[in-house]
């Protein structure tokens, strides 16, 4: 991962996961609620992770209307 991330483009691709993917989880865990799964099992897992980021987008689309729920 070193070697990928040493490169301009890999400093440059790893830079916008900041502004893309952490707000959500960010957003998840603190206004949401979320903060670790209460359910064992990948499945299960997966079923309240993918629950947390519908009310998620839900949340996004209540509060700055459909052009900001899908990015």
């Amino acid at each position: 991962m070193i070697v990928k991330f040493d490169t301009a483009l890999g400093r440059f691709l790893y830079s916008r996961r900041i502004g893309v993917a952490e707000p959500v989880f960010a957003d998840i865990g603190h206004a949401i609620g979320i903060k670790w799964f209460t359910l064992r099992g990948k499945v299960k897992m997966n079923i309240q992770w993918m629950l947390s980021t519908i009310v998620h987008n839900i949340l996004k689309i209540f509060r700055y209307g459909t052009r900001y729920a899908y990015g």
